[in-house]
């Protein structure tokens, strides 16, 4: 799972990074920026959340 969540967040970055970088995609590069910054901040928390139940299974 955990390494399923950061392939899909080096994709993302990846095509945001593509975007960005295009003069004719800048306003939507930078929507699609703050998107994935919601993206990131919500896969941080799923990840804190399973290494939580990791440790209380223990």
């Amino acid at each position: 799972m955990t390494s399923l969540l950061l392939q899909t967040i080096k994709l993302i970055s990846a095509l945001i990074t593509l975007l960005s970088l295009s003069p004719f995609f800048g306003a939507i590069g930078t929507l699609t920026t703050l998107g994935f910054l919601v993206v990131l901040l919500i896969g941080m928390l799923v990840a804190i959340s399973e290494l939580r139940d990791k440790n209380n299974h223990r």
